[in-house]
């Protein structure tokens, strides 16, 4: 018990801590790292288009997928009925089994392809891919979701937009980012912070569908915060998304780990020492290897210092993986 807040991490034991979805971050390299760290974290993978899925090489689908587990869920965006079928197809021939659709990205270039936030105004073609693919390859796709879109913003439309969903299709699970977006005018980044939190939301719909899962997503960033949230909503929420906070700080699921599961917790460098022994010894430093430890240090002294020895290390040439390693103890770092 933590006598600060009140809450019991046994009754949060059973609650998701997921991180987000989020392009060019969630990256193979990246969840492999942070599973390391975490064994109950629910890992997303970026959005992947299901055209691409059907149209890249095998091989190059199983390389940017990475490491797939029983805690992994891969992100499709699309609004074609039959390319999501195809690419779901394609997915669980490689191994993957959890499946979420992108209802909630505003970018303008995933708006030309019609899908992400836009399809909020069209409940109909989500619930008939949601039954397409359930009909055709027995997956009970998840929704990211916002809880408006443009002036599509009250609790009515979220409600009856929800409503119909788990009416008319086997939806059980929403992931809810908590504030409205903007399809013209904003800017994604934007849309992750002009558009208030609107926590409210959140809460009513799962009171009026305590069946269905709700996890919420948008300004969580420490364990403090979850524990102000559930207390205040009395643990009625299925989980929490932690998207940005985890490009700042990696380690923030280390340490939901070690509060809820109480694991016992290598040093850091000794974790990053098993994920770069997960590659070629032989394999040459490259920013896409490095690039999940340029944060394992935040708020840490040394901080600055491993971040010029990461940039130093991807500029020198004919570096490889065990070179890295050899030198790692070199800073005097390996000991935190």
């Amino acid at each position: 018990m933590d006598l600060s807040t009140g809450i019991n991490s046994e009754n949060f034991k059973t609650k998701e801590i997921c991180l987000a979805p989020m392009l060019d971050v969630t990256t193979a390299n990246f969840r492999r790292f942070v599973r390391l760290t975490s064994e109950h974290t629910i890992l997303f993978t970026e959005l992947i288009v299901a055209n691409t899925v059907i149209h890249i090489d095998k091989e190059k689908l199983i390389e940017r997928l990475g490491d797939i587990d029983e805690r992994t869920v891969v992100q499709i965006g699309g609004s074609d009925v039959n390319e999501i079928v195809n690419a779901i197809c394609v997915l669980k021939d490689v191994g993957c089994k959890h499946f979420n659709l992108n209802v909630g990205c505003p970018s303008t270039r995933v708006q030309k392809g019609c899908f992400g936030a836009v399809l909020m105004k069209n409940k109909e073609l989500i619930s008939e891919i949601i039954n397409s693919v359930y009909k055709k390859c027995d997956i009970v796709l998840s929704l990211k979701i916002r809880t408006g879109v443009d002036n599509y913003d009250t609790y009515e439309f979220f409600r009856d937009f929800v409503h119909f969903l788990v009416k008319n299709t086997p939806v059980k699970k929403f992931y809810v980012h908590a504030r409205k977006c903007w399809l013209l005018g904003l800017s994604p980044k934007q849309n992750r912070n002009i558009p208030p939190l609107n926590y409210s939301f959140v809460y009513k719909i799962k009171e009026e569908f305590p069946h269905v899962l709700f996890i919420l997503n948008g300004g969580l960033k420490k364990i403090a915060d979850f524990n102000k949230l559930f207390c205040n909503n009395n643990l009625t929420l299925d989980g929490i998304m932690i998207g940005r906070e985890a490009i700042k700080n990696i380690l923030v699921f280390r340490s939901f780990e070690n509060y809820l599961h109480e694991s016992s917790q290598d040093t850091i460098f000794s974790v990053v020492k098993k994920y770069l022994n997960k590659f070629e010894l032989s394999k040459p430093i490259t920013f896409r290897i490095l690039n999940p430890l340029q944060n394992i240090l935040h708020g840490q002294k040394g901080t600055k210092k491993w971040k010029i020895f990461l940039n130093e290390s991807v500029h020198k040439k004919k570096l490889t993986v065990s070179d890295f390693i050899d030198e790692i103890e070199s800073l005097g770092l390996s000991d935190i």
